[in-house]
């Protein structure tokens, strides 16, 4: 995964590191900081990305339809 590359709504910022994805894993996965499309910052681990397990920041609950 490359700075730039888009996912869903989000495009990847920056390089966010290794951490734990929960408090329950064993293993730590990469993470990165990405921006929505309506102009949010998160922070997503890499299999929630590559998977389409998180497309948004969560605006799309929002928006009407």
């Amino acid at each position: 995964m490359l700075i730039g590359d888009k996912y869903g709504d989000l495009t990847i910022i920056e390089d966010a590191g290794q951490r734990r994805a929960s408090s329950v894993s064993k293993y730590d996965t990469q993470h990165y900081l990405c921006e929505c499309s309506c102009g949010n910052q998160i922070v997503v681990s890499e299999p929630h990305l590559e998977y389409k397990i998180v497309k948004d920041c969560g605006c799309s609950k929002f928006k009407k339809k």
